[in-house]
């Protein structure tokens, strides 16, 4: 069983014109983290035009921030036209500058589609070089996992969208893709949604942390998302998820309704995790330890 001991860094973005950061992806660097996320602007959020944009900021090794937001450019081409003219999300880094990304784009029949990307980040520059998964209903949430040789692609693949309230929702569940082939990692709850898969070893097991919600209502603390883990022992097998733990003084305002995205990495030592809290990470994420009971 994992629990959330303690926050040690809160970000609640809300400057003059930037809001709303969402999906916390980290890149280790010396002495200091950096946290690259998507934010939004409010000036484009009144006039409903609002795109997902990238940038960072810098912590530093006792967990206080050193770097303000700086904005990722993207390069134009044709990748940014086709597959992420409203917006990217982060996913991981593959290497130092192999950027795994999830590209919004609207549509005239479902209010978007979502494709993973890949692309080559330079001096804050972005340019996207690849897309997967471009012929499925739509794919986010990307994260390569290096098992020795071994490179693990998991994601998040959409099933299908359903009209609800008269409003689109749609149903989407992480996977594995590996030789050419998109498996499941375990036996789904019918109409469960889940999204944002992050992959860690401990000692000589796997785990994969990942957020799950319901596929109706879920704009809400009781159907919204919650923070799951399952474990493995080969990367093929894997347990039936439990929902992770928190502390009492962990979970406050912004975030007792809904835990997302998050993103489990190790750093001195220790296991953390980033993750999003209410509406999507509307109220900001946190840079949290998590210990194993």
């Amino acid at each position: 069983m994992f629990r959330v001991s303690k926050n040690l860094f809160i970000y609640r973005l809300n400057e003059r014109d930037n809001f709303w950061p969402q999906v916390p992806t980290i890149a280790l660097k010396k002495n200091r983290l950096k946290i690259f996320f998507s934010f939004r602007k409010k000036r484009e959020a009144k006039t409903g035009l609002s795109k997902a944009r990238v940038g960072y900021i810098e912590i530093n090794s006792k967990f206080q921030l050193s770097k303000k937001l700086c904005e990722i450019s993207v390069k134009e081409n044709s990748l940014k036209k086709k597959y992420a003219n409203d917006g990217l999300m982060p996913g991981c880094f593959e290497s130092r500058n192999n950027f795994f990304l999830t590209g919004w784009k609207k549509t005239s029949k479902y209010p978007h589609k979502t494709y993973v990307l890949k692309g080559k980040l330079k001096k804050d520059t972005l340019e996207l070089t690849k897309v997967y998964f471009k012929n499925k209903i739509f794919s986010n949430g990307p994260f390569i996992f290096k098992n020795q040789r071994k490179k693990i692609f998991f994601f998040s693949l959409g099933l299908k969208w359903f009209l609800y309230k008269n409003k689109y929702e749609n149903i989407y569940q992480i996977r594995k893709y590996e030789n050419k082939k998109i498996r499941s990692l375990y036996k789904v709850e019918k109409n469960e949604v889940t999204n944002r898969p992050t992959i860690i070893k401990i000692n000589s097991e796997f785990y994969v942390f990942f957020c799950k919600r319901k596929h109706k209502d879920f704009r809400n603390q009781k159907n919204g998302y919650k923070i799951y883990f399952s474990k493995s022992k080969n990367l093929s097998v894997w347990s039936k998820p439990k929902k992770i733990r928190y502390n009492k003084r962990v979970l406050q305002s912004w975030n007792s309704g809904m835990q997302c995205y998050p993103y489990v990495f190790k750093y001195k030592n220790k296991i953390l995790m980033a993750y999003c809290g209410n509406y999507f990470g509307r109220g900001g994420f946190s840079i949290s330890e998590l210990q194993k009971d």
